[in-house]
């Protein structure tokens, strides 16, 4: 996408140039967004409000980040992958204590993996970087980014799931505010996500075919609302499970 001259522009050029990345893809991409999965057709007094899918959201740009950093990776672009660690970087995460409810699923051996998190995405960006300077002083700086800012903001659990496993989360979120759950595998299974109000409503879901997933809705009315992610795959899946 770019050419070895980009090693001699600004790293500020060159920050622009994947911000302008970012929004090109976030544009153009289907398969970035939330709004490129089907929402399903909310049933009459289900706790949920339609949103619109031009608003900004924290957990939809830590979505976006990691998702974006797949594209990188495929398409061996140091630039994409600097981008989205710019993106995950600047959501802040506090790791937070959930009870789960495991159903069915099989154990299967072997150490769990690390989920993907920030420091994954910034060692795949040096690895793209090859020693390029310019770049490694990119990196350099979403590095010290993050560890000025990364204290509170939405809560984060690490987890795993059982191959063909479903584990089941209960939240509760405030009426009339955006409710957001994001969820981020270790990038062995495909992974989906489903989300009901107390009534069994299916308020939201994301059943692409990575373990990347994003929901985002507006509830009514103060409530409970139960978080499914189902491991699709044979073999266990360690997650990043966060919420706003």
């Amino acid at each position: 996408m770019f050419d070895l001259m980009t090693s001699r522009l600004s790293t500020v050029c060159l920050s622009r140039l994947a911000g302008a990345l970012v929004l090109g893809l976030a544009l153009t991409g289907p398969a970035l967004a939330q709004q490129a999965v089907p929402a399903p057709t909310t049933p009459a007094g289900a706790n949920a409000e339609a949103k619109s899918g031009t608003s900004r959201s924290v957990l939809g740009d830590l979505a976006l980040g990691y998702q974006l950093y797949g594209i990188g990776q495929e398409r061996k672009d140091p630039l994409v992958v600097i981008a989205a660690a710019r993106l995950i970087a600047a959501v802040p995460l506090a790791d937070r204590q959930r009870e789960k409810v495991e159903r069915g699923g099989t154990d299967t051996a072997g150490a769990d993996k690390k989920p993907l998190d920030l420091d994954a995405v910034l060692t795949g960006a040096r690895t793209l970087a090859a020693g390029d300077k310019t770049l490694l002083a990119m990196i350099s700086d979403v590095e010290t980014t993050a560890s000025r800012g990364r204290v509170g903001g939405p809560g984060r659990t690490a987890s795993g799931v059982r191959a063909g496993a479903t584990d089941v989360y209960t939240e509760r979120f405030r009426g009339g505010q955006r409710a957001e759950v994001a969820v981020t595998g270790d990038g062995d299974t495909d992974l989906d996500l489903y989300v009901y109000d107390e009534n069994g409503n299916l308020i939201c879901q994301d059943t692409d075919f990575t373990d990347r997933t994003f929901c985002q809705w507006n509830p009514r009315w103060t409530g409970f609302f139960r978080i499914e992610i189902v491991n699709l795959g044979s073999i266990r899946n360690t997650y990043f499970l966060a919420t706003n």
